[in-house]
């Protein structure tokens, strides 16, 4: 732990306050103190910490409030709570709620420092994750492909199984879902020229391929089997070395059934096929992504402090169907952070339509 690192204590009893700073300071953990609710709120909307132990009832503001503030302030940083023996039900009750765990009082010291080192320790490895994320995304030049659900899982695990192939990757998917991102992590975009010349001897993306009319449809399929193509208005044929990535959000099936999309063409893109999952289907990516964007357009609009996403918001985010997918999402956040009237983001300030939610 940094020295810059600390841990908020927060304990009404000042003689139990007092015992717990002490060990924790003598492991060596820096320690910050709120004597009620009210106080730790405070602290927590000024200030950085790496964890917060609390008891949970308070005066002022009661650990529940803390909870939730720490929670908004920072979703990685673990809550410990600490509890008599009337209120464990509240304990479990506020673990639901985002709480890393709970303490029994009187507190056993030992088992405190345990539970506080397992805690840091969480918290590490969701920040190596995060890291190397970031890291994976620098070196594919790619925005980072963000979400631990498994629907995302699954298909990335294609992606890391064909990526370092030659063969041809057809992604399906509803639009707004990330396609053209998913393009871009099966293999890095090459040198700028015209658009086949730009992916010799790397990959050439065509998104939105079902809408192709079908004299192109010809051509995308030559350069397919020979490997060859014209410049526009040119004679010389050219040949390139390249691995092709298309990309629809269309039932080409369909249109081959209905004579609007050439089969052999379909049977060369759809090699292997990779369904890019909606939104919809990726419900537990949807508070990281939100939080992401909203750090991305705080930023960008300079709005000074932190501006959190509290669990109604984060609610009303995951009951929405999104139709429009992380597209959608991402401009719902933009437009709440522009309308919303201060800190934090309220269910309102997201102006969702009434279009149908998840049942």
């Amino acid at each position: 732990m940094k020295a810059s690192d600390r841990i908020l204590l927060v304990e009404d009893k000042e003689s139990l306050r007092a015992v717990l700073r002490k060990t924790l300071e003598a492991e060596g953990f820096g320690v910050d103190e709120a004597p009620d609710g009210r106080a730790a709120l405070e602290k927590i909307r000024c200030d950085r910490f790496v964890m917060v132990l609390t008891d949970l009832r308070l005066p002022a503001a009661s650990g529940h409030e803390v909870l939730k503030a720490a929670v908004a302030a920072d979703p990685d940083m673990p809550v410990i709570l600490m509890t008599a023996y009337g209120t464990i039900r509240d304990a479990v009750s506020a673990m639901k709620a985002g709480a890393y765990d709970y303490l029994e009082k009187p507190v056993d010291t030992d088992h405190l420092l345990a539970l506080v080192k397992r805690a840091l320790d969480h918290r590490n490895l969701l920040h190596e994750n995060t890291l190397l994320k970031e890291r994976f995304s620098r070196e594919l030049d790619v925005p980072e492909i963000l979400g631990d659900s498994q629907a995302l899982k699954r298909a990335l695990d294609q992606v890391r199984k064909v990526a370092p192939t030659d063969a041809t990757v057809l992604l399906l998917g509803e639009s707004g879902s990330g396609k053209e991102l998913f393009a871009r992590a099966v293999h890095a975009a090459g040198t700028k020229k015209g658009k086949f010349e730009i992916a010799d001897k790397g990959t050439l993306f065509l998104d939105e391929i079902g809408d192709l009319s079908f004299g192109l449809q010809g051509k995308v399929l030559r350069v397919i089997e020979h490997r060859q193509f014209e410049r526009v208005g040119g004679t010389e044929t050219r040949s390139v070395d390249i691995r092709l990535v298309a990309a629809t959000n269309k039932d080409l099936k369909t249109l081959v059934a209905q004579g609007s999309f050439r089969q052999d063409l379909y049977f060369r893109l759809s090699v292997f096929p990779i369904t890019v999952p909606p939104l919809r289907e990726r419900v537990d990516d949807i508070p990281i992504l939100a939080r992401h964007f909203l750090k991305k357009f705080a930023a960008e609009q300079k709005k000074r402090g932190p501006i959190s996403v509290p669990p109604e918001t984060i609610r009303a985010l995951c009951a929405y169907a999104w139709p429009g997918n992380v597209r959608e999402l991402e401009n719902t956040i933009e437009r709440a952070l522009i309308l919303g009237e201060g800190e934090p983001i309220r269910p309102e300030d997201l102006h969702l339509p009434t279009t149908p939610l998840k049942g």
